[in-house]
């Protein structure tokens, strides 16, 4: 402590920080004890746990969303929120409220293409 400025010592006395080196279990990661989080039991850094808790919530990435946005506005002249709240596929503009089966649906529900557009990308 003979290195630390007075400003210092009342910081750390203000905000203890518990110094014990930990590994996070996802990338191997050191850091300190008290900057860990824990998941299902589990000390990640915070780097893994935004990716954890976004892999948990079922949105893409930013960047991802924003490129998907910007294909669909090219191909449909609309956005894929817009093309959600219409019901409306971002491939065609076309309805995209009915479906074959529940695994269509689930489908529009991730890439907002109508059972038509599904059919004509996935078929081999």
């Amino acid at each position: 402590m003979g290195d630390m400025s007075q400003a210092e010592m009342e910081d750390r006395a203000r905000n203890p920080v518990l110094y014990v080196d930990i590994d996070c279990v996802e990338c191997g990661k050191l850091m300190a004890m008290s900057n860990a989080n824990k998941r299902d039991g589990r000390n990640l850094c915070q780097t893994c746990v935004d990716r954890y808790d976004f892999k948990k919530s079922g949105k893409k990435a930013p960047v991802i969303e924003n490129l998907l946005n910007s294909i669909a506005k090219q191909m449909s002249g609309m956005n894929r929120d817009e093309a959600s709240d219409k019901q409306l596929c971002v491939v065609c503009g076309k309805d995209a409220s009915k479906f074959k089966d529940a695994l269509s649906k689930r489908e529009y529900e991730i890439s907002k293409m109508c059972g038509k557009c599904q059919d004509k990308i996935f078929s081999c």
